[in-house]
């Protein structure tokens, strides 16, 4: 059955046609061809795509777009002939091919679409403002347990230098994944999914890991950043961004000042409290109050009562601002632990579902999804 969303399109046409389409068009386009032989190519190759819109000059632009219509029935295919005639009107209509009028484009095929846009994504973004603090573990459990509803599309989007991170064993993502967002080239989905890795596909079909760069964030343009998360945004009802904790990096700049919802993890350890709110207020500037909020992590069995949130919260704001708190802590215990150190069990969200760590996430999951 044919999709209710337009996840994609294909455009196939001359150059003059395609040109048409640069940047000027509302739905994300997934390939483009401008000669039938690799119009056949793309078409085979881009499963993910629900629309065609076939703009190739005379009889055989014609004859191609009745050919895809006959062997890609879950397709719509969309024409846009140089020339109409009754018949032509007519024979579209029984192969359920929609005519598109070349006045006006492409304005003409965005209006045909059924539905060119979708809710935006959830872009939010675990910080700290030193290591140490679970943010990386933090995220790799909040993108498992999103995924673990079928009806959630999570992309973790991983900005930080070190491929050592804690959210590439959170996820089961080997550190050697050669993808590598600074490889990719036209910004379009076939290149950003190209670069997805899908750490657990039959467990967790809907979680994908788009590798950060190998040296430094600063290396990646914001501009380059802002369109990858453009297309992410197309395709995905979830980003998670992990981030290294200099805000000087471009990427964790813009993700901080991008997200619907930041966090803020603070280790409940006496100097690490105090050390965070000397870091943060200073930093203060960078971030938006209304999207932020505290999240305390421990080591298990931790001192929950001294590190209430609401007092942590407090601590780091000195009196200055009032950062919300996320109510339940999320305790480090050691069913982490036991599971980073395991290669072979799944991720521990799912491999121990009723462990401290995993209910505490699977609340915050909750509130975020709800956010």
């Amino acid at each position: 059955m044919k999709g209710e969303f337009s996840m994609g399109v294909l455009v196939f046409g001359e150059k003059d046609f395609l040109n048409l389409f640069d940047g000027r068009f509302p739905a994300v386009i997934a390939g483009t061809a401008q000669d039938m032989p690799s119009a056949m190519q793309v078409l085979r190759d881009s499963s993910s795509a629900d629309d065609v819109v076939i703009g190739f000059e005379g009889q055989d632009g014609i004859d191609i777009a009745f050919k895809f219509a006959e062997l890609y029935r879950d397709k719509r295919i969309y024409l846009a002939p140089t020339v109409t005639t009754p018949e032509l009107w007519a024979r579209a209509f029984t192969s359920e091919i929609k005519i598109v009028s070349r006045d006006g484009l492409p304005l003409s095929v965005a209006q045909a679409l059924p539905i060119t846009e979708k809710p935006a994504a959830k872009l939010i973004t675990m910080y700290a403002l030193n290591g140490g603090s679970g943010k990386s573990t933090v995220t790799a459990g909040v993108a498992c347990c999103a995924a673990l509803k079928k009806d959630i599309r999570v992309c973790v989007v991983s900005a930080a230098s070190n491929r050592a991170q804690c959210v590439f064993q959170g996820l089961r993502v080997p550190i050697s994944a050669p993808q590598n967002m600074e490889s990719i080239g036209a910004v379009d989905w076939d290149s950003v999914q190209s670069q997805l890795v899908k750490p657990y596909p039959d467990l967790l079909p809907g979680l994908c890991f788009l590798p950060g760069p190998m040296d430094s964030p600063k290396d990646i343009s914001v501009e380059l950043l802002r369109r990858i998360l453009g297309i992410l945004d197309e395709h995905f009802d979830l980003i998670l961004f992990d981030v290294s904790d200099q805000l000087k990096d471009d990427a964790t700049f813009l993700a901080v000042q991008s997200s619907s919802l930041v966090f803020l993890l603070v280790r409940a350890e006496m100097p690490q409290v105090i050390h965070a709110g000397e870091l943060f207020i200073p930093k203060l500037h960078n971030f938006n109050i209304n999207t932020l909020r505290l999240l305390v992590t421990w080591v298990w069995p931790g001192e929950d009562k001294v590190f209430a949130p609401s007092r942590v919260a407090e601590d780091v704001g000195r009196g200055m601002v009032r950062i919300t708190p996320f109510e339940r802590g999320i305790p480090l215990d050691k069913a982490v632990h036991d599971n980073y150190n395991d290669p072979y069990q799944p991720p521990l969200v799912v491999a121990n579902p009723k462990s401290p760590f995993s209910q505490a996430v699977h609340e915050l999951t909750s509130y975020i999804l709800q956010s």
